[in-house]
């Protein structure tokens, strides 16, 4: 009897950066969130962790000590070897952005007339 193919390994999928998410009404996202929808520079990092809720994020907020340069400086230091961290920012504006560009796009809808409130109730034959 002929051998079993050997079955193919399956190797783990590389780890996948979500892409950037472009972000509808810039200015009014950074007046909203006090954080630019772009970029990663030290004031950005720093501005985006501190609107981050989690326990652990504020406790990595509060044991940034200084001043603001300071705290920008330790946190830039701290991202070098937490990789995850550095993910969890980057996600949390990333989903930012997602809700804001949802709203935003709701309300220009709205602005043009467009309801989607769903399907139209008709009425059936004799009602009404």
């Amino acid at each position: 009897p002929p051998e079993p193919a050997p079955m193919e390994v399956e190797t783990p999928p590389e780890e996948e950066e979500e892409e950037e998410v472009e972000c509808d009404y810039p200015g009014r996202f950074k007046n909203k969130h006090k954080y630019p929808a772009t970029g990663e520079a030290k004031s950005t990092m720093l501005a985006i962790l501190r609107k981050m809720k989690r326990d652990k994020h504020t406790r990595v907020y509060a044991s940034l000590t200084g001043g603001i340069t300071q705290k920008q400086n330790a946190l830039m230091e701290l991202l070098k070897s937490d990789k995850a961290l550095e993910r969890d920012i980057l996600d949390h504006r990333r989903k930012a952005i997602k809700q804001w560009n949802k709203e935003r796009r709701a309300e220009d809808k709205a602005a043009a007339g467009v309801v989607d409130a769903g399907p139209v109730p008709y009425r059936e034959a004799g009602e009404g």
